[in-house]
């Protein structure tokens, strides 16, 4: 994610628009949504950073199910904190993972030294 983002209200799908590898292309970086192009075991894992006094409670999406959720929490303290969270879902083609907020607030942070990411592959 190349930019900060200001209390993410709750549902609001987390886009990373800097995409480094997409083998398959099965992420879309202008919705935040991976669609699986075949079927298998997929690992996926994210980190989120909340900016001093926030905090971001995110979850890992597997179509309209939750698989996995992380607290980020710097709400008390003058200082950021770092959450990851790892997800292993057997998908079929067509079927959709994204990251998206429970609840927040302050500020998601992603800049030039701390980054919220979403990274996925498949295993074989």
């Amino acid at each position: 994610m190349s930019h900060d983002l200001a209390a993410p209200s709750p549902g609001h799908v987390l886009v990373f628009d800097v995409v480094k590898t997409n083998v398959g292309s099965g992420y879309n970086h202008h919705d935040g949504v991976f669609t699986a192009p075949s079927q298998g075991p997929y690992v996926f894992s994210w980190t989120v950073v909340s900016w001093y006094r926030s905090y971001v409670y995110s979850e890992l999406m597997v179509n309209s199910s939750t698989f996995g959720r992380i607290l980020t929490n710097s709400q008390d303290i003058d200082d950021e904190h770092i959450g990851s969270g790892v997800v292993v879902a057997v998908l079929n083609p067509g079927d959709v993972v994204y990251i998206r907020v429970v609840s927040s607030v302050g500020t998601l942070a992603s800049r030039s030294n701390i980054y919220t990411s979403f990274s996925g592959w498949k295993l074989n």
